[in-house]
């Protein structure tokens, strides 16, 4: 995907789905490669960065997101009934529906599929990366490990320890 499609459909999110501020965009880079270290709980925490930053990211995505097999039950399980509340059997095909839209854009973006458990290095994410931080492209990366729990506090996943051998492996 062009610069200026992934601009457009990044202003699109915004537009209509994001409409957030950005504070602070004097710390920001002019240029890469540089690696943004997020956190979310939900599906907006992605949007709302890619909405809101003046320049392209390279964000990781899980891995199974972007498999055309394993997306559609990974929708349904994470999104579908967990988010929009609708049960199988609409649920199944709805997943089905929207995979064939969110596989082939994930891929257009070169989104850079993701594990969890330190599967990072078997499947080759953190080689990915490193080749997209060579070239000058800045990542957008979602470290967290859901499966550990979050803080009750503050609603924040704990981070996966994998991601900052990104930064080893880099220097």
């Amino acid at each position: 995907m062009k610069d200026f499609s992934y601009q457009l459909i990044a202003k699109g999110l915004d537009a209509f789905l994001w409409g957030g501020e950005l504070l602070g965009d004097e710390n920001l880079p002019d240029e890469g490669p540089a690696v943004f270290i997020s956190n979310h709980l939900g599906p907006l925490g992605p949007i709302g960065v890619i909405s809101s930053l003046p320049f392209r990211l390279y964000p990781w995505v899980v891995g199974e997101m972007m498999d055309p097999v394993l997306a559609p039950d990974y929708i349904r399980v994470d999104f579908v009934e967990l988010r929009l509340k609708l049960k199988s059997p609409v649920s199944i095909y709805f997943s089905r529906a929207l995979t064939k839209l969110t596989v082939p854009l994930f891929k257009s973006i070169q989104g850079i599929p993701a594990y969890l458990g330190g599967h990072e290095l078997l499947y080759g994410t953190l080689e990915k990366s490193i080749e997209f931080l060579k070239e000058g492209k800045c990542l957008l990366v979602f470290p967290e490990y859901a499966i550990l729990g979050s803080d009750s506090m503050k609603k924040i996943y704990p981070f996966q320890k994998t991601v900052f051998r990104l930064g080893e492996m880099f220097y």
